[in-house]
């Protein structure tokens, strides 16, 4: 059976995907095969894999060139134009020309060509080499949750986190978003895979087959808002108090060892969400913040995970810091560690990654869209050997307001208003509305 040529640019290079620059590089290429055919179209297969790399498995994509056998070892055909364009057709483009330097068979009945072949090359954008990720809807145990007095769909729910998560990755330009729209095949495994605690291999399956780097999945563990009412014990009054909130698991998988890089919780509770005191609000309102908060703080771990925070420049006026609007906020404190030595298994004779050790602390004065800058705390005063791959924030530690003074004295006055409040509706006894007691949805 002659060897069957593979075609390693067709998924590349197809129009509808094309987003990089093709150049095309001469190679010089040798065939063994049975045939004069079959010697070219080996020598064909090294010319590609020497410009572009043996990216696509034989399993996956592969395609042989359907020639009458007559042709086998007319060399007068295998050179002609005729041919060249079935290449052409076949490879999609892959292989623009190609011409048979010298060719012989050996005393076996084999045949050795040597070739020199124009290879089409893709050169990807700067935003092709993003890390590409798949964001799957998490499990929803329920097929539906209780929001006060309504009631949601757990696969809105779970879309709607999905929807989010894929918008704040896209925002953050490190990473290629792949769309949700599956093949009906692809399809089918995710439904299997959502139906219960699938297997890390098995999502791993998927992000391979989407041609993904990273897939991230989850399961909503609670999502419930309801009212607690209380009895005043100096009263008659009583009082209703929204509560309830969302927790959600979520894993981020690498497709290519299977492993779990970053397995974590995140939960909303009302009071983080909550609107102005008095204000009217909705089932929907209450979900959408509630699904953006989460979607927001999951967003964040996934990107410091794959992506520290980095301080980009150091000096005497402002450190610059790779982190806008979206990751800090000003006042923001951090811990800043120092990237040391490769630290590797001495088993498995692995890296685990580099040493981190810890440096200072920093402070996050001024954001940007895509930039914040900052100055660091005392004691520290400079960052030893500076460059901008050493040094990352790692760990939000507190919140430091710009404006004490002002910030004191707003809290104390809304703490007086409170009380005075509190005071007319027991003086009062007309079983008015309650302190901190936001409307029902």
């Amino acid at each position: 059976m002659r060897r069957r040529l593979i075609f390693l640019l067709i998924v590349l290079i197809t129009p509808s995907v094309i987003a990089g620059k093709i150049t095309s590089v001469e190679v010089q290429s040798t065939g063994v095969g049975a045939t004069l055919q079959e010697a070219i179209d080996s020598g064909l297969l090294t010319a590609i894999e020497q410009v572009n790399g043996k990216i696509i498995s034989e399993a996956d994509l592969s395609a042989s060139l359907e020639v009458s056998a007559q042709y086998k070892n007319n060399s007068a055909y295998l050179s002609s134009q005729a041919y060249l364009s079935v290449i052409e057709q076949v490879t999609h483009g892959a292989v623009t020309s190609f011409k048979i330097s010298k060719y012989k068979q050996n005393t076996d009945g084999s045949w050795l060509v040597t070739l020199a072949v124009s290879v089409a090359k893709y050169e990807r954008t700067a935003s092709e080499n993003r890390t590409r990720i798949v964001v799957l809807p998490p499990r929803a145990p329920h097929s539906t949750y209780t929001i006060f007095d309504s009631h949601v769909s757990g696969t809105k729910a779970a879309n709607a986190i999905a929807d989010h998560l894929q918008s704040y990755l896209v925002n953050t330009n490190k990473f290629t978003v792949l769309d949700r729209t599956y093949s009906p095949e692809l399809e089918q495994e995710r439904g299997i895979a959502e139906s219960g605690e699938a297997s890390t291999e098995e999502y791993a399956l998927i992000g391979q087959k989407l041609v993904a780097d990273y897939v991230l999945v989850g399961t909503i563990q609670q999502l419930n808002y309801h009212e607690i009412t209380t009895h005043s014990l100096t009263s008659n009054h009583v009082y209703s108090e929204p509560t309830g909130g969302m927790v959600l698991a979520y894993r981020l998988i690498n497709t290519a060892t299977q492993q779990v890089v970053l397995s974590d919780s995140v939960g909303i509770a009302y009071k983080e969400i909550a609107g102005p005191g008095g204000m009217t609000e909705t089932t929907g309102t209450v979900l959408d913040r509630t699904i953006e908060k989460i979607a927001q703080i999951e967003g964040a771990s996934v990107l410091g995970q794959l992506y520290p925070i980095r301080i980009l420049s150091a000096d005497q006026a402002a450190l610059i810091i790779g982190a806008g609007k979206d990751l800090v906020s000003p006042g923001q404190v951090y811990k800043v560690y120092a990237y040391g030595e490769d630290v590797i298994d001495p088993d498995t004779h692995e890296s685990l990654g580099k040493s981190e050790m810890y440096c200072c602390e920093i402070r996050i004065d001024r954001v940007t869209p895509k930039l914040s800058y900052g100055s660091l705390l005392p004691p520290a005063k400079t960052l030893a050997n500076f460059s901008p791959d050493k040094y990352i924030l790692e760990k939000h530690i507190s919140t430091s307001h710009m404006n004490n003074s002002k910030t004191s004295k707003n809290a104390m006055k809304a703490v007086e208003d409170e009380i005075k409040k509190q005071r007319q509706n027991d003086n009062d006894g007309d079983g008015g509305p309650p302190i901190n007691n936001p409307k029902r949805y």
